[in-house]
């Protein structure tokens, strides 16, 4: 019979990412908050930038949104104007995962968790983890 299954427990939102030797595992969940209210079920958390750079946002849905189209919208008039474009392969030496802090601070990671559900996601990460 084994021990009893703890109940899951809402906490927030949350993203998540992992390093992995080939790639990354980046995860988010769909609900846009305002306050203690779900305003948006299926708000997209998760942002291509090009088809292989991501940036996701949590609690920040709007300025996210804004702030990678503008820099997808720019990479495009570059490689247009240049006639080269830009291939991310040429100055990444492999997959790189970094979180930026809301004051600005930078870390680059071998797996990050972030917003009101980070604590338990992290939790199991470090339990969990392994490079």
């Amino acid at each position: 019979q084994g021990p009893p299954v703890a109940q899951g427990t809402s906490t927030g939102t949350t993203i998540v990412g992992c390093l992995y030797v080939d790639g990354i595992v980046i995860g988010a969940d769909t609900r846009g908050a305002e306050g203690n209210i779900v305003a948006d079920m299926n708000c997209k958390k998760i942002h291509y930038i090009p088809e292989n750079i991501l940036c996701c946002g949590a609690g920040t849905a709007a300025r996210t949104e804004l702030t990678t189209t503008l820099i997808s919208s720019n990479r495009a008039l570059h490689d247009n104007c240049t006639s080269s474009p830009q291939a991310a392969r040429r100055v990444a030496t492999g997959p790189h995962l970094f979180t930026v802090h809301p004051h600005c601070s930078i870390d680059k990671l071998p797996y990050v968790t972030m917003n009101t559900g980070s604590l338990a996601a992290m939790a199991v990460l470090e339990f969990a983890f392994s490079s």
